[in-house]
Protein backbone atom coordinates (compact mmCIF):
# COMPACT_ATOMS: atom_id res chain seq x y z
CA UNK A 1 0.00 0.00 0.00
CA UNK A 2 1.11 3.32 -0.45
CA UNK A 3 0.74 5.04 2.80
CA UNK A 4 1.62 8.61 1.97
CA UNK A 5 -0.71 8.35 -0.92
CA UNK A 6 -3.52 6.46 1.10
CA UNK A 7 -2.94 9.49 3.80
CA UNK A 8 -3.07 12.02 1.23
CA UNK A 9 -6.26 11.15 0.04
CA UNK A 10 -7.81 10.96 3.94
CA UNK A 11 -6.68 14.37 4.60
CA UNK A 12 -8.93 15.49 1.11
CA UNK A 13 -11.81 13.78 2.14
CA UNK A 14 -11.71 14.23 5.81
CA UNK A 15 -13.97 17.26 7.00
CA UNK A 16 -12.12 20.18 8.84
CA UNK A 17 -15.59 21.52 10.39
CA UNK A 18 -16.75 18.02 11.75
CA UNK A 19 -18.71 18.75 15.62
CA UNK A 20 -17.01 22.30 15.57
CA UNK A 21 -17.37 22.66 19.45
CA UNK A 22 -16.36 19.13 20.32
CA UNK A 23 -13.64 18.11 17.75
CA UNK A 24 -10.22 20.23 18.24
CA UNK A 25 -8.11 19.05 14.81
CA UNK A 26 -4.94 21.09 15.91
CA UNK A 27 -4.54 18.94 19.16
CA UNK A 28 -6.58 15.99 17.40
CA UNK A 29 -8.33 15.93 20.63
CA UNK A 30 -12.45 15.76 21.02
CA UNK A 31 -14.26 17.15 24.23
CA UNK A 32 -17.96 15.68 24.80
CA UNK A 33 -20.67 18.53 25.14
CA UNK A 34 -23.20 17.69 27.19
CA UNK A 35 -24.97 20.31 25.15
CA UNK A 36 -24.95 18.32 22.03
CA UNK A 37 -28.07 16.15 21.85
CA UNK A 38 -26.40 13.46 19.47
CA UNK A 39 -23.37 12.97 22.26
CA UNK A 40 -23.57 10.47 25.46
CA UNK A 41 -22.08 13.13 27.74
CA UNK A 42 -23.63 14.46 30.53
CA UNK A 43 -23.53 15.55 34.09
CA UNK A 44 -23.79 12.46 37.02
CA UNK A 45 -26.89 11.13 37.94
CA UNK A 46 -26.47 12.55 41.34
CA UNK A 47 -28.82 15.67 41.17
CA UNK A 48 -26.27 17.73 42.91
CA UNK A 49 -22.81 16.48 41.54
CA UNK A 50 -21.43 18.63 38.99
CA UNK A 51 -19.22 15.78 37.55
CA UNK A 52 -19.15 15.22 33.58
CA UNK A 53 -19.64 11.70 32.86
CA UNK A 54 -19.70 9.74 29.19
CA UNK A 55 -21.87 7.62 29.21
CA UNK A 56 -25.14 9.78 29.93
CA UNK A 57 -27.53 9.08 32.42
CA UNK A 58 -24.28 7.23 34.17
CA UNK A 59 -22.43 8.02 38.25
CA UNK A 60 -19.26 9.65 38.48
CA UNK A 61 -16.77 7.16 40.81
CA UNK A 62 -17.31 8.29 43.76
CA UNK A 63 -21.51 8.25 43.59
CA UNK A 64 -21.39 5.39 42.01
CA UNK A 65 -19.28 3.23 44.75
CA UNK A 66 -21.96 4.98 47.64
CA UNK A 67 -25.02 3.89 45.54
CA UNK A 68 -23.78 0.38 45.18
CA UNK A 69 -23.68 0.62 49.19
CA UNK A 70 -27.03 2.53 49.66
CA UNK A 71 -29.53 0.64 50.52
CA UNK A 72 -32.13 3.07 48.63
CA UNK A 73 -33.93 2.97 45.45
CA UNK A 74 -31.86 3.85 42.50
CA UNK A 75 -33.85 7.06 41.47
CA UNK A 76 -33.76 7.99 45.32
CA UNK A 77 -30.24 7.53 45.58
CA UNK A 78 -29.72 9.73 42.57
CA UNK A 79 -32.17 12.60 44.05
CA UNK A 80 -31.05 13.13 47.44
CA UNK A 81 -27.08 11.73 47.67
CA UNK A 82 -24.90 14.70 48.24
CA UNK A 83 -21.34 13.44 48.05
CA UNK A 84 -18.61 14.69 50.48
CA UNK A 85 -15.36 15.04 48.29
CA UNK A 86 -12.13 14.77 50.71
CA UNK A 87 -10.15 14.75 47.49
CA UNK A 88 -10.10 16.41 44.48
CA UNK A 89 -10.51 14.74 41.82
CA UNK A 90 -7.19 14.39 39.58
CA UNK A 91 -8.01 17.40 36.78
CA UNK A 92 -10.72 19.09 38.95
CA UNK A 93 -10.37 22.31 40.05
CA UNK A 94 -8.64 23.33 43.31
CA UNK A 95 -8.48 25.75 45.81
CA UNK A 96 -6.63 28.51 45.14
CA UNK A 97 -3.20 29.49 47.16
CA UNK A 98 -3.70 31.12 50.32
CA UNK A 99 -0.84 33.60 49.97
CA UNK A 100 -2.70 37.44 49.93
CA UNK A 101 -0.93 40.96 49.55
CA UNK A 102 -2.53 44.34 48.91
CA UNK A 103 -5.81 42.45 48.52
CA UNK A 104 -4.25 40.18 45.67
CA UNK A 105 -4.41 36.33 46.27
CA UNK A 106 -2.22 33.79 44.69
CA UNK A 107 -4.31 32.47 41.54
CA UNK A 108 -2.54 29.24 41.72
CA UNK A 109 -3.66 25.93 42.52
CA UNK A 110 -3.42 24.74 46.24
CA UNK A 111 -0.59 21.99 46.35
CA UNK A 112 -0.22 21.43 50.21
CA UNK A 113 -0.96 23.42 53.04
CA UNK A 114 -2.72 25.64 51.04
CA UNK A 115 -0.24 26.97 49.35
CA UNK A 116 1.12 26.21 45.51
CA UNK A 117 4.00 24.49 45.10
CA UNK A 118 6.17 27.50 44.30
CA UNK A 119 5.12 28.91 47.70
CA UNK A 120 5.11 25.55 49.54
CA UNK A 121 8.59 25.16 48.51
CA UNK A 122 9.57 28.73 49.20
CA UNK A 123 8.23 28.28 52.74
CA UNK A 124 10.07 24.88 53.34
CA UNK A 125 13.41 26.87 52.53
CA UNK A 126 12.58 29.49 54.59
CA UNK A 127 11.83 27.22 57.82
CA UNK A 128 14.77 24.62 57.26
CA UNK A 129 17.15 27.17 57.10
CA UNK A 130 15.76 28.95 60.26
CA UNK A 131 15.14 32.36 58.51
CA UNK A 132 14.15 35.44 61.08
CA UNK A 133 10.97 36.98 60.20
CA UNK A 134 7.14 35.76 59.25
CA UNK A 135 7.10 34.41 55.62
CA UNK A 136 3.32 34.93 55.11
CA UNK A 137 4.01 38.33 55.24
CA UNK A 138 6.64 38.79 52.88
CA UNK A 139 5.14 36.11 50.13
CA UNK A 140 4.71 37.63 46.77
CA UNK A 141 1.33 36.34 45.36
CA UNK A 142 1.19 34.53 41.60
CA UNK A 143 -0.72 36.29 39.42
CA UNK A 144 -0.55 33.49 36.44
CA UNK A 145 -0.86 29.96 36.44
CA UNK A 146 1.47 28.10 34.13
CA UNK A 147 0.88 25.74 31.97
CA UNK A 148 1.82 22.67 31.28
CA UNK A 149 3.91 21.52 28.11
CA UNK A 150 1.93 19.00 26.68
CA UNK A 151 -0.68 20.26 24.20
CA UNK A 152 -4.29 21.31 25.22
CA UNK A 153 -3.43 20.07 28.97
CA UNK A 154 -6.05 21.50 30.92
CA UNK A 155 -3.96 20.94 34.25
CA UNK A 156 -1.08 23.79 35.40
CA UNK A 157 2.19 23.05 35.63
CA UNK A 158 3.64 21.72 39.08
CA UNK A 159 6.40 24.68 39.31
CA UNK A 160 6.88 27.77 36.59
CA UNK A 161 8.36 25.41 34.38
CA UNK A 162 8.26 21.91 33.83
CA UNK A 163 4.90 19.58 33.33
CA UNK A 164 1.83 19.28 35.02
CA UNK A 165 1.14 16.12 38.02
CA UNK A 166 -0.18 14.10 35.31
CA UNK A 167 2.65 14.08 32.66
CA UNK A 168 5.63 14.53 35.62
CA UNK A 169 5.18 10.70 36.54
CA UNK A 170 4.73 9.73 32.68
CA UNK A 171 7.92 11.52 31.59
CA UNK A 172 9.76 10.03 34.92
CA UNK A 173 8.90 6.95 33.72
CA UNK A 174 10.21 7.83 30.53
CA UNK A 175 13.54 8.72 31.25
CA UNK A 176 13.65 5.14 32.90
CA UNK A 177 13.96 3.36 29.39
CA UNK A 178 15.68 7.24 27.70
CA UNK A 179 17.73 8.74 30.42
CA UNK A 180 18.84 12.01 28.31
CA UNK A 181 15.35 12.89 26.83
CA UNK A 182 14.38 16.45 26.67
CA UNK A 183 11.08 17.35 27.93
CA UNK A 184 10.54 19.88 24.77
CA UNK A 185 10.66 17.10 22.34
CA UNK A 186 8.66 14.53 24.20
CA UNK A 187 5.68 16.45 25.69
CA UNK A 188 4.28 17.65 21.88
CA UNK A 189 3.78 13.84 21.07
CA UNK A 190 1.81 13.33 24.21
CA UNK A 191 -2.08 13.37 24.86
CA UNK A 192 -3.44 15.62 27.42
CA UNK A 193 -5.10 13.90 30.22
CA UNK A 194 -8.13 12.84 29.27
CA UNK A 195 -11.53 12.84 31.21
CA UNK A 196 -14.34 10.66 30.51
CA UNK A 197 -15.79 12.55 28.38
CA UNK A 198 -12.80 13.01 25.66
CA UNK A 199 -10.49 11.32 23.27
CA UNK A 200 -7.40 11.71 21.70
CA UNK A 201 -5.83 10.48 18.32
CA UNK A 202 -3.05 12.33 18.67
CA UNK A 203 -1.18 8.77 19.79
CA UNK A 204 -1.89 6.79 16.80
CA UNK A 205 0.69 6.65 13.68
CA UNK A 206 -0.47 7.66 10.61
CA UNK A 207 -2.22 6.75 8.59
CA UNK A 208 -3.88 4.97 11.23
CA UNK A 209 -4.55 8.47 12.72
CA UNK A 210 -6.22 9.80 9.93
CA UNK A 211 -8.30 6.32 8.99
CA UNK A 212 -10.11 6.52 12.52
CA UNK A 213 -11.14 10.19 11.81
CA UNK A 214 -12.21 9.80 8.60
CA UNK A 215 -14.47 6.49 9.85
CA UNK A 216 -15.52 8.32 12.98
CA UNK A 217 -16.88 11.11 10.28
CA UNK A 218 -18.44 8.40 7.72
CA UNK A 219 -20.29 6.63 10.97
CA UNK A 220 -21.24 9.42 12.72
CA UNK A 221 -24.55 9.78 10.80
CA UNK A 222 -25.22 6.13 11.50
CA UNK A 223 -25.08 6.26 15.26
CA UNK A 224 -27.95 7.09 17.55
CA UNK A 225 -25.05 8.55 19.98
CA UNK A 226 -21.77 9.39 19.81
CA UNK A 227 -20.12 7.68 22.84
CA UNK A 228 -16.36 9.21 23.24
CA UNK A 229 -15.81 6.57 26.40
CA UNK A 230 -15.87 4.09 23.51
CA UNK A 231 -14.02 5.27 21.23
CA UNK A 232 -11.20 6.56 24.05
CA UNK A 233 -11.28 2.68 24.59
CA UNK A 234 -11.07 2.04 20.80
CA UNK A 235 -7.95 4.25 20.37
CA UNK A 236 -6.33 2.15 23.45
CA UNK A 237 -6.99 -1.35 21.96
CA UNK A 238 -5.66 -0.05 18.66
CA UNK A 239 -2.14 0.38 20.46
CA UNK A 240 0.23 -1.90 17.73
CA UNK A 241 -1.61 -1.51 14.76
CA UNK A 242 -0.34 -0.09 12.00
CA UNK A 243 -3.64 -0.23 9.57
CA UNK A 244 -7.43 -0.76 9.52
CA UNK A 245 -7.21 -1.06 6.02
CA UNK A 246 -6.37 -5.36 6.14
CA UNK A 247 -8.00 -8.89 5.98
CA UNK A 248 -7.72 -9.33 9.73
CA UNK A 249 -11.34 -9.35 11.59
CA UNK A 250 -12.34 -7.13 14.35
CA UNK A 251 -11.42 -9.80 16.97
CA UNK A 252 -8.06 -10.51 15.96
CA UNK A 253 -7.23 -6.98 15.96
CA UNK A 254 -8.63 -5.70 19.05
CA UNK A 255 -8.82 -9.44 20.66
CA UNK A 256 -9.41 -7.66 24.66
CA UNK A 257 -12.19 -4.88 23.45
CA UNK A 258 -15.64 -5.64 24.57
CA UNK A 259 -18.66 -6.21 22.53
CA UNK A 260 -19.65 -2.32 22.64
CA UNK A 261 -15.72 -1.43 21.02
CA UNK A 262 -15.50 -3.88 18.55
CA UNK A 263 -18.88 -2.68 17.21
CA UNK A 264 -17.68 0.68 16.95
CA UNK A 265 -14.40 -0.32 15.51
CA UNK A 266 -16.67 -2.70 12.63
CA UNK A 267 -18.41 0.88 11.76
CA UNK A 268 -15.30 2.61 11.23
CA UNK A 269 -13.41 0.27 9.33
CA UNK A 270 -16.43 -0.22 7.04
CA UNK A 271 -16.29 3.08 5.87
CA UNK A 272 -12.20 3.21 5.94
CA UNK A 273 -12.44 0.11 3.54
CA UNK A 274 -15.01 1.90 1.20
CA UNK A 275 -12.86 4.73 1.40
CA UNK A 276 -9.59 2.53 0.23
CA UNK A 277 -11.64 1.19 -2.79
CA UNK A 278 -12.59 4.38 -3.78
CA UNK A 279 -9.01 5.32 -3.39
CA UNK A 280 -7.48 2.55 -5.30
CA UNK A 281 -10.83 3.02 -7.70
CA UNK A 282 -12.21 -0.48 -7.12
CA UNK A 283 -15.61 0.91 -5.90
CA UNK A 284 -18.35 -0.28 -7.23
CA UNK A 285 -20.62 2.60 -9.42
CA UNK A 286 -22.99 4.46 -7.11
CA UNK A 287 -25.73 3.34 -8.95
CA UNK A 288 -24.71 -0.36 -7.83
CA UNK A 289 -24.61 0.17 -4.29
CA UNK A 290 -28.48 1.24 -1.87
CA UNK A 291 -27.09 2.83 1.12
CA UNK A 292 -30.12 1.84 3.28
CA UNK A 293 -28.89 4.53 6.22
CA UNK A 294 -29.06 6.89 4.04
CA UNK A 295 -32.73 5.87 2.87
CA UNK A 296 -34.02 5.78 6.48
CA UNK A 297 -34.18 2.15 6.99
CA UNK A 298 -34.49 2.00 10.77
CA UNK A 299 -33.31 -1.01 13.21
CA UNK A 300 -35.92 -3.18 15.12
CA UNK A 301 -33.77 -3.52 18.30
CA UNK A 302 -33.22 0.06 20.18
CA UNK A 303 -29.48 -0.03 19.97
CA UNK A 304 -29.92 1.00 16.91
CA UNK A 305 -28.34 -0.08 13.42
CA UNK A 306 -25.32 -2.58 14.10
CA UNK A 307 -24.45 -3.82 11.22
CA UNK A 308 -23.15 -1.99 7.62
CA UNK A 309 -25.89 -1.20 5.60
CA UNK A 310 -24.59 -0.60 2.27
CA UNK A 311 -25.74 -3.39 -0.16
CA UNK A 312 -24.11 -4.26 -2.97
CA UNK A 313 -26.14 -5.21 -5.60
CA UNK A 314 -24.02 -5.86 -8.41
CA UNK A 315 -24.62 -10.02 -8.40
CA UNK A 316 -27.53 -9.26 -9.26
CA UNK A 317 -27.54 -10.11 -13.23
CA UNK A 318 -30.01 -8.22 -14.99
CA UNK A 319 -30.02 -4.53 -14.84
CA UNK A 320 -34.19 -4.05 -14.68
CA UNK A 321 -33.85 -6.67 -11.74
CA UNK A 322 -31.97 -4.26 -9.92
CA UNK A 323 -33.22 -1.32 -11.24
CA UNK A 324 -36.97 -2.42 -9.87
CA UNK A 325 -35.33 -3.19 -6.52
CA UNK A 326 -33.48 0.24 -5.95
CA UNK A 327 -36.87 2.16 -6.81
CA UNK A 328 -39.26 0.12 -4.32
CA UNK A 329 -36.34 0.46 -1.84
CA UNK A 330 -36.16 4.07 -2.18
CA UNK A 331 -39.68 5.00 -2.61
CA UNK A 332 -41.45 2.17 0.13
CA UNK A 333 -38.64 2.03 2.86
CA UNK A 334 -38.93 -1.39 4.01
CA UNK A 335 -37.93 -2.35 7.32
CA UNK A 336 -35.15 -4.98 7.74
CA UNK A 337 -36.77 -7.97 7.33
CA UNK A 338 -38.79 -7.12 4.65
CA UNK A 339 -36.21 -6.32 2.68
CA UNK A 340 -33.77 -8.87 3.27
CA UNK A 341 -36.27 -11.62 1.92
CA UNK A 342 -36.98 -9.50 -0.74
CA UNK A 343 -33.24 -9.02 -1.28
CA UNK A 344 -32.73 -12.89 -0.70
CA UNK A 345 -35.77 -13.86 -3.23
CA UNK A 346 -34.20 -11.46 -5.90
CA UNK A 347 -31.13 -13.03 -5.76
CA UNK A 348 -32.18 -16.25 -6.43
CA UNK A 349 -34.37 -15.38 -9.31
CA UNK A 350 -31.32 -13.52 -10.95
CA UNK A 351 -29.25 -16.46 -10.22
CA UNK A 352 -31.90 -18.68 -12.06
CA UNK A 353 -32.14 -16.16 -15.18
CA UNK A 354 -28.67 -15.88 -15.25
CA UNK A 355 -28.88 -19.35 -17.19
CA UNK A 356 -31.24 -18.74 -19.50
CA UNK A 357 -31.21 -16.63 -22.69
CA UNK A 358 -32.66 -13.36 -23.27
CA UNK A 359 -33.26 -12.44 -19.34
CA UNK A 360 -31.67 -9.09 -19.42
CA UNK A 361 -34.66 -7.88 -21.80
CA UNK A 362 -37.50 -7.87 -19.27
CA UNK A 363 -39.87 -7.69 -22.52
CA UNK A 364 -38.46 -11.01 -23.62
CA UNK A 365 -38.80 -12.89 -20.95
CA UNK A 366 -41.98 -16.10 -21.15
CA UNK A 367 -43.84 -18.25 -19.08
CA UNK A 368 -40.34 -20.93 -19.07
CA UNK A 369 -38.71 -18.29 -17.29
CA UNK A 370 -41.21 -17.77 -14.34
CA UNK A 371 -41.38 -21.53 -13.82
CA UNK A 372 -37.65 -21.67 -13.44
CA UNK A 373 -37.60 -18.89 -10.86
CA UNK A 374 -40.18 -20.85 -9.20
CA UNK A 375 -38.11 -24.00 -8.93
CA UNK A 376 -35.40 -22.09 -7.40
CA UNK A 377 -37.32 -20.87 -4.40
CA UNK A 378 -38.35 -24.58 -4.06
CA UNK A 379 -35.31 -25.74 -3.81
CA UNK A 380 -34.18 -22.48 -1.98
CA UNK A 381 -31.36 -22.81 0.89
CA UNK A 382 -31.44 -20.77 3.90
CA UNK A 383 -28.46 -17.86 3.33
CA UNK A 384 -26.28 -19.81 6.30
CA UNK A 385 -26.75 -22.84 3.89
CA UNK A 386 -28.83 -25.01 6.04
CA UNK A 387 -31.86 -26.65 4.09
CA UNK A 388 -34.91 -23.75 4.22
CA UNK A 389 -38.32 -25.35 5.82
CA UNK A 390 -41.50 -24.61 3.69
CA UNK A 391 -42.90 -21.47 5.30
CA UNK A 392 -39.33 -19.83 4.88
CA UNK A 393 -39.39 -20.01 1.55
CA UNK A 394 -42.88 -19.34 0.47
CA UNK A 395 -42.21 -16.28 2.17
CA UNK A 396 -39.04 -15.29 -0.03
CA UNK A 397 -41.20 -16.44 -2.93
CA UNK A 398 -44.21 -13.80 -1.87
CA UNK A 399 -41.68 -10.94 -1.20
CA UNK A 400 -40.72 -11.54 -4.90
CA UNK A 401 -44.20 -11.87 -6.85
CA UNK A 402 -45.05 -8.90 -4.53
CA UNK A 403 -42.17 -6.55 -5.75
CA UNK A 404 -42.89 -8.06 -9.05
CA UNK A 405 -46.91 -6.56 -8.56
CA UNK A 406 -45.40 -3.36 -7.22
CA UNK A 407 -43.64 -2.72 -10.13
CA UNK A 408 -46.80 -3.18 -12.58
CA UNK A 409 -48.60 -1.23 -10.21
CA UNK A 410 -46.56 1.92 -9.87
CA UNK A 411 -45.07 1.93 -13.59
CA UNK A 412 -41.38 0.64 -12.33
CA UNK A 413 -41.80 -2.36 -14.78
CA UNK A 414 -43.43 -1.55 -17.19
CA UNK A 415 -41.78 -3.19 -20.12
CA UNK A 416 -41.58 -6.38 -18.13
CA UNK A 417 -43.38 -8.95 -19.81
CA UNK A 418 -47.19 -10.29 -19.38
CA UNK A 419 -46.11 -13.80 -19.74
CA UNK A 420 -43.58 -13.29 -16.58
CA UNK A 421 -47.36 -13.69 -14.51
CA UNK A 422 -48.00 -16.45 -12.09
CA UNK A 423 -50.01 -19.18 -12.98
CA UNK A 424 -53.38 -19.56 -11.28
CA UNK A 425 -53.20 -23.69 -12.30
CA UNK A 426 -52.70 -25.62 -8.98
CA UNK A 427 -49.44 -27.40 -8.49
CA UNK A 428 -49.83 -31.77 -8.33
CA UNK A 429 -50.15 -33.18 -5.28
CA UNK A 430 -46.47 -34.51 -3.83
CA UNK A 431 -46.44 -38.07 -3.45
CA UNK A 432 -47.70 -39.83 -0.43
CA UNK A 433 -50.12 -40.32 1.98
CA UNK A 434 -52.53 -37.91 3.48
CA UNK A 435 -53.77 -36.76 6.55
CA UNK A 436 -57.98 -36.74 7.52
CA UNK A 437 -59.71 -34.06 8.21
CA UNK A 438 -60.20 -30.54 6.96
CA UNK A 439 -57.81 -27.32 7.75
CA UNK A 440 -59.60 -24.25 9.20
CA UNK A 441 -60.27 -23.08 6.04
CA UNK A 442 -62.41 -25.99 5.06
CA UNK A 443 -59.86 -27.58 3.18
CA UNK A 444 -58.94 -31.40 3.31
CA UNK A 445 -55.95 -32.20 4.85
CA UNK A 446 -53.03 -33.71 2.81
CA UNK A 447 -49.13 -34.33 3.29
CA UNK A 448 -48.17 -31.78 0.69
CA UNK A 449 -47.97 -28.81 2.29
CA UNK A 450 -48.48 -27.35 -0.33
CA UNK A 451 -52.25 -27.85 -0.89
CA UNK A 452 -52.42 -25.99 2.19
CA UNK A 453 -53.94 -22.50 2.45
CA UNK A 454 -50.91 -20.45 2.70
CA UNK A 455 -50.58 -16.99 4.88
CA UNK A 456 -50.76 -13.83 2.66
CA UNK A 457 -48.23 -12.20 1.44
CA UNK A 458 -45.52 -10.02 3.45
CA UNK A 459 -44.25 -8.18 0.55
CA UNK A 460 -44.03 -4.44 -0.40
CA UNK A 461 -47.76 -4.90 -2.05
CA UNK A 462 -50.80 -6.88 -1.68
CA UNK A 463 -51.77 -9.58 -4.61
CA UNK A 464 -53.02 -13.43 -4.54
CA UNK A 465 -50.57 -16.17 -3.86
CA UNK A 466 -49.50 -17.75 -7.06
CA UNK A 467 -51.31 -21.15 -7.06
CA UNK A 468 -48.39 -22.91 -9.26
CA UNK A 469 -45.73 -21.19 -7.19
CA UNK A 470 -46.87 -22.51 -3.90
CA UNK A 471 -43.93 -24.53 -2.36
CA UNK A 472 -44.36 -28.01 -2.65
Amino acid sequence: MDEPGWAGWLREHTDPGWRPTEWQPRFWLFTGNPDEPRTSVSLCRTAVCETLVSPTNSYCPLCKHAQIQSPLPDDQFAATFVPVRTKVYFGGAMDACSVARDGQRCVRPSHCRGLCSLHYAQFNAHTQRGKAGDWHAAAVPYTDIPPCPVPACPLPAVYGSGPCRHHARLFREHRRTAPGADLADWAPRQTPYLAPHQFSLLTLPEPLRLEVLFGLQQADPWLRTFEPCQVRRMVRDLSGVATLVSDVSDEQLCPRSSVAVRRMLGRVRTAVRAGFSQYTGTAPAEEDLLDLRALGQGSRTPAGIRHPKTVDLRPIGQPWLRRLLRTWTTQQRPNTDGFTRTLWGVQLASQALASRPATDDPAKLRYDDVTAVVEAFRAALKQNGEPAGWSYRMSIASHFFALIDYGRRSGAADGLSAAFVRDPAAPPHRPGGSRRGRDRQGHPRTGDPSTRCPPPPAGPGPGPWPAHSRLR
